[in-house]
């Protein structure tokens, strides 16, 4: 068969002369008829779709405009691979294409196919468009330097902003970036609402990074956050820095900066905020300037104070040469023991009355120190014959302390209050003393009684220090 070209002008159509409907020595190969139902100038051809719109030409991978029958020019171009559409000039306020649900209340669905990603910009490996997206990603980021700045991780999304990665070596899955600009997502679960060039870290998950800018969640940290300032890092399990600069929680667990700058929290549980503070004892806290605060379960507060002992709260406000050496503190020892007649048992800081004993630190130190005790009877086993559970003694003790040259020593001879006491606590004390270890010791010493049994103290003493050191 003869191949001819067909041209046919709007408003005609070919009819088939056969009852069988077939167009006899026809070929339509590429060529596209243009239909619309319009009595006035041309007649619908019968069994045709109402209102159909075509190019008027043969598709390519060029976008052409679509019209209908008569030539009118539609919003949509087709070429063989894609879909535009013409921007709408009843927008006048910036250049828009739209595409508007016409239904009421009906949703306006873009659905990828199978694990296909939604995104902005055709990926092409280049600054462009950037790299293959993860499964199921959506990057609607229009703007990038880098090929790699896309979510490229599965199931990751890029809201907006330039300059973004959601990506890492299989990792980064299931993570976010809403908006901003440099931002960079390397861990799963993670996420950074917005700020510049912040990073949360590859090796860790479930943090994530509120504002800010060159904040970090670093190392292998994982359930930590930075919220706002800049040059934050959060760099251990469930740290948190809450903002300010160059603040750092780090080192143990659930460590936190509440703001301020340059403060370090590394203790575990520690707490640091203000400027230059650093909390690096177990569940220490740390507030004001230049404060510092290694014993565990120490809290200072003030201008460059040191906590240096178990439990320690020290204050001050201000030094002469070093922290410390201008501060007051406040201790609390304890003791519980068994005791017979006149049995002896030294209080610290820790209550085991081995560790954590009340040492000034450095070589030459000198306190002032009071000193405020209870003690009471909790149990007793056997015979203590006139003594009863419950009794008690409580007495305030004045001294003073110093350690020169590293040797520890009391200064004079100390004042104590008048007792209140029970009648069979009578010959129960506590006594300071310069110990082996250089030291405060107090040393507690139990009722005397008869009858052979043994008694359970607890005893409690306060210890205020006024301290200069030199």
């Amino acid at each position: 068969m003869k191949k001819t070209d067909l041209y046919l002008k709007p408003g005609t159509y070919i009819k088939s002369s056969t009852t069988s409907g077939e167009v006899q020595g026809i070929s339509l190969e590429n060529f596209v008829v243009s239909v619309l139902n319009n009595p006035t100038c041309c007649p619908k051809p019968p069994g045709s779709p109402d209102g159909m719109l075509m190019t008027a030409l043969p598709l390519n991978l060029t976008l052409q405009t679509v019209t209908d029958f008569v030539g009118n020019n539609s919003a949509i171009q087709l070429s063989t691979l894609r879909l535009g559409i013409r921007s709408d000039s009843s927008v006048t306020t910036q250049v828009s294409s739209v595409i508007q649900a016409t239904t009421t209340n009906s949703n306006l669905v873009i659905a990828p196919n199978g694990t296909g990603a939604l995104i902005a910009n055709i990926p092409d490996g280049t600054a462009t468009g950037g790299n293959a997206r993860g499964i199921d990603a959506v990057d609607l980021q229009m703007s990038r330097t880098l090929n790699t700045q896309v979510a490229g991780r599965d199931y990751s999304v890029i809201a907006g902003g330039q300059n973004n990665l959601v990506g890492g070596v299989a990792s980064a899955k299931w993570s976010g970036i809403l908006a901003g600009r440099g931002n960079s997502v390397l861990g799963n679960f993670d996420g950074i609402i917005a700020g510049d060039a912040n990073t949360t870290n590859l090796s860790g998950s479930y943090n994530v990074i509120g504002g800010g800018l060159s904040n970090a969640v670093s190392g292998s940290a994982a359930y930590s956050g930075v919220f706002s300032g800049s040059s934050n890092i959060a760099s251990s399990n469930h740290s948190v820095v809450s903002g300010g600069q160059s603040n750092t929680a780090s080192t143990n667990t659930h460590a936190t900066v509440v703001g301020g700058s340059s403060n370090t929290s590394s203790g575990q549980n520690s707490v640091s905020g203000g400027l230059s503070n650093t909390a690096s004892g177990l569940r220490s806290v740390s507030f004001g300037e230049s404060n510092t605060n290694s014993a565990s379960y120490s809290f200072g507060i003030g201008y460059r104070t040191t906590g240096y002992l178990y439990g320690q709260f020290q204050a001050g406000s201000g030094f002469f040469t070093a922290n410390s050496d201008a501060q007051q503190s406040l201790l609390t020892a304890r003791r519980e023991a068994i005791l017979t007649t006149g049995g002896t048992a030294v209080l610290s800081l820790d209550g085991t009355g081995v560790t954590n004993l009340i040492i000034p630190t450095g070589t030459n130190r000198m306190w002032n120190v009071t000193i405020k005790y209870v003690a009471v009877v909790t149990t007793i086993t056997g015979t203590a014959t006139g003594v009863t559970v419950g009794d008690t003694k409580s007495q305030n003790i004045e001294i003073g302390f110093k350690k020169l040259g590293g040797v520890s020593s009391l200064v004079g001879g100390g004042s104590f209050s008048i007792p209140q006491e029970d009648a069979s606590m009578g010959s129960a004390s506590l006594i300071p003393t310069a110990g082996a270890s250089q030291e405060l010791a107090l040393t507690f010493t139990a009722p005397t009684f008869a009858g052979g049994g043994s008694v359970t103290c607890r005893v409690v003493a306060k210890v205020e220090l006024v301290e200069v050191a030199y």
